[in-house]
């Protein structure tokens, strides 16, 4: 018996053992594919040493080149390609059309379109084949159709259980909506404001650092994305990265927790050296705690759908009542055309509300993360690309720099300065009744 125990113990820990060099091989495994895709692709290219100018150009490269579409390529595009949709990052002239007294005509004439009833076609064309079934009853054997036919005042019974429930689980998807909404703003606004405190208190001591953390915020919001969707950005990754980094960030499980892990490691290099002070310190972790709120905020959102024996109990009850629908309307005397008629459009209420009931339960399939990851490496590069003027009194003169990465439409809210000398109450005014800019110059009166 003592030997039967040490050749267990023998044979548990060869298991042991064996299982633990298989993960080590399988990781050797994918590290060495992504090192030969890297130099398929030219990205194990050592990169020069690392500069302002160097890190402006990535980050052109990711917005102009990598990623130049205006829409997310990863949704749908009968979904993203309509100019007033939620996959879509709104600016003023969207809120304009979508507030316009003209939004109802544009509602019916835009009703053939609807991606909502492109959606809901096979249930309704189900629904519709049910109905005409039940009409032809009617007419081929009206004593059994007589027989089948549902009061209204009855069915009103099911159809109070059925707008309960369906208004009770389209609040849970717009509550689960409004969470993933408040998360991917967090996000945007922790990334500008660790850049904001980076810029300020660590690049000007430690340029090096100063830059790889910029980078690694740069590249946040489209981890974030790549993590939420489970789609492959790693083009993104080599190109804001050098080589050795990219290689870390590309073999591990969740890369927005290793760019945290990587801008933590920043922090704490700083703080023993005493290059920052505790209070800074302090702030840049709270921040970057706040960042990793939001990436379990959002696995949350993801992982725990809301209970499926609640959708499927109200999706029975929605089919009972549809199905009984066409009875109820024959039982009260009404047409062959009414009864079809009022069929389809109870129908495409309800079936619609279950819809948007299910698209809203999982909102970052289709929220606009392809643009506010844009907007967050926009935000995080105009920290470190965009000077500030000087608060010398004697330099009286600021030369503003465009930066190389800016659109067309990231122009339209700045004004460029032309780098003439003016001076302390030089105004810039935009007129409300076009782009026309006016200039108030002192002129001593």
């Amino acid at each position: 018996m003592p030997i039967n125990k040490q050749v267990l113990a023998i044979y548990v820990t060869l298991a042991f053992s064996l299982r633990k060099s298989g993960a080590f091989a399988i990781a050797t495994k994918q590290q060495q594919i992504s090192a030969i895709s890297a130099t398929a692709l030219g990205w194990s290219k050592p990169k020069p040493a690392d500069s302002l100018e160097a890190f402006e150009d990535d980050v052109k490269t990711v917005l102009h080149e990598l990623r130049p579409n205006q829409y997310d390529p990863t949704v749908p595009s009968w979904f993203s390609s309509r100019q007033l949709s939620f996959t879509s990052y709104w600016g003023l002239e969207e809120w304009k059309k979508h507030s316009s007294r003209r939004r109802h005509f544009r509602y019916i004439i835009g009703l053939p379109k609807s991606r909502l009833l492109h959606r809901c076609m096979p249930q309704l064309g189900a629904l519709l084949l049910w109905t005409i079934v039940a009409l032809w009853f009617s007419h081929i054997r009206p004593t059994t159709t007589g027989r089948l036919r549902v009061p209204l005042t009855s069915l009103s019974l099911v159809s109070t259980f059925v707008a309960a429930l369906q208004t009770l689980r389209s609040n849970q998807g717009l509550s689960r909506l409004k969470d993933a909404r408040n998360a991917m703003g967090r996000m945007v606004l922790y990334t500008r404001d660790i850049a904001l405190l980076v810029a300020t208190y660590i690049a000007p001591r430690d340029p090096r650092l100063g830059l790889l953390a910029a980078r690694h915020l740069a590249l946040f919001g489209w981890a974030v994305k790549s993590h939420l969707r489970e789609v492959d950005s790693d083009d993104i990754v080599h190109c804001l990265l050098s080589r050795k980094d990219a290689e870390f960030m590309c073999g591990q499980r969740k890369k927005p927790i290793a760019v945290l892990h990587r801008l933590r490691q920043i922090m704490e290099n700083m703080s023993s050296r005493l290059l920052i002070g505790t209070t800074e310190h302090r702030l840049i972790e709270e921040n970057l705690k706040q960042l990793n709120s939001v990436v379990m905020e959002a696995e949350r959102i993801r992982a725990t759908p809301i209970p499926p024996v609640y959708a499927a109990h109200a999706g029975r009850l929605m089919i009972v009542y549809l199905a009984t629908l066409p009875f109820a309307l024959l039982g009260a005397e009404l047409n062959a055309l009414t009864t079809l008629a009022l069929t389809l459009i109870v129908g495409f209420a309800m079936l619609g509300l279950d819809e948007m009931s299910h698209l809203f339960e999982q909102p970052f399939r289709f929220m606009p993360l392809y643009q506010l990851a844009k907007v967050s490496t926009l935000d995080v590069a105009d920290a470190f690309c965009c000077p500030l003027p000087s608060l010398e009194e004697s330099d009286d003169t600021f030369i503003s720099k465009v930066p190389s990465y800016w659109a067309t439409d990231d122009m339209k809210t700045s004004l460029p300065y032309d780098g003439r000398k003016v001076n302390k109450r030089h105004t810039p005014i935009r007129s409300e009744l076009g782009d026309r800019e006016q200039t108030t110059l002192d002129t001593g009166s």
